[in-house]
């Protein structure tokens, strides 16, 4: 207890974190727990206000965080289980609409787009149905890349819905976890860039948008300096850089990856604290040399690790590496000694 009273965060977290593995363990019911965490904060109020009851008070916040964590999983999988989109079927193609929230991701023979998703025509029927679906468009050394697609644009994809099923031991197939970790509601095929139509012509400048424009900006300008054999095409020199600075490894070959992994640095490429550590260092040396002051400089850095973050489109790791960078920064900028 005497821990518990001088780290109150710590345990918080811990309790927060037992409660979200406790739901994916046992899965109980969000009727149940939603009720418990109100009559364990109420407890907690009473124990602290009325009878002084320090240490009482402090259990039941433990445990009404604990519930929280846990009915906050269960309401995530919940709602993800029950999204319309999620349960939708098709045994052939589809017409979906929708905006892209993402940059389309680019791979060695395929592009993948990211729809937010707003209705679906199907049979010569429309429906109203929302989520996210990632569409895979294959494409040839012929075919146009999609380098015109941004985010916010509206789109019009005709796929096939892909099956979830997958390689599996004993849970649920490893590409179902991974999809639904980044809600993603559903998975689509389209065998044609013909099949991708764009549908807004208005011009949109929101700060997302523009951030995808300079990122599908940089990548034309790394597939011209750094061309493959065959048209559209990305040298193994080039897809090392893309990769390095953009965190898209869809363009590394099978054999630079083999390299890669037998050299153990082949974790170098997902970007992540590391990344921001050196990026962190290299502006902060670059402002020195400029004799920009010093708390000018945690602002700029600051504002540029901003961009970063939405540039690489909010990786988890850049997202945690650049919070903890962030939060440092600016301790540094209102009290000198962090």
């Amino acid at each position: 207890m005497f821990f518990a009273m001088h780290f109150p965060f710590l345990f918080l977290a811990l309790t927060l974190t037992a409660g979200i593995l406790f739901s994916s363990l046992l899965s109980p019911s969000l009727q149940s727990l939603v009720p418990a965490s109100i009559a364990s904060l109420v407890c907690a109020w009473i124990s602290f206000f009325l009878f002084r009851k320090i240490k009482l008070s402090l259990i039941f916040i433990l445990l009404t965080t604990f519930l929280l964590g846990s009915s906050f999983y269960t309401y995530r999988e919940k709602k993800y289980e029950e999204n319309t989109l999620h349960k939708f079927q098709a045994s052939s193609y589809a017409d979906f609409y929708g905006t892209l929230y993402k940059s389309p991701s680019k791979s060695q023979n395929r592009d993948f787009l990211f729809i937010k998703v707003e209705k679906i025509s199907y049979l010569n029927k429309e429906e109203k149905i929302s989520g996210n679906l990632r569409v895979s468009v294959l494409h040839t050394s012929e075919s146009s890349p999609l380098f015109d697609l941004y985010v916010h644009d509206r789109v019009k994809v005709s796929a096939k819905i892909t099956s979830f099923k997958g390689f599996r031991n004993f849970n649920k197939p490893s590409m179902n976890i991974y999809l639904k970790s980044l809600n993603i509601h559903n998975r689509a095929f389209a065998k044609s860039p013909l099949l991708v139509e764009k549908l807004n012509s208005e011009k949109n400048f929101s700060p997302l948008r523009l951030i995808s424009i300079f990122r599908q900006k940089l990548q034309q300008k790394i597939e011209i300096y750094f061309s493959g054999p065959e048209k559209n095409s990305i040298s193994p020199q080039g897809a090392v850089l893309e990769a390095l600075l953009l965190g898209e490894r869809g363009r590394i070959d099978e054999s630079t990856t083999r390299s890669l992994q037998k050299s153990g640095l082949y974790h170098l490429f997902a970007i992540s604290g590391a990344h921001i550590a050196i990026i962190s260092f290299l502006f902060f040396s670059f402002f020195k040399v400029l004799r920009i002051p010093t708390r000018l400089s945690y602002l700029l850095l600051m504002l540029f690790l901003v961009f970063y973050a939405f540039l690489v489109e909010g990786r988890p790791s850049v997202l945690r590496a650049t919070i903890m960078t962030l939060a440092f920064l600016l301790g540094k900028l209102m009290w000198r000694n962090v």
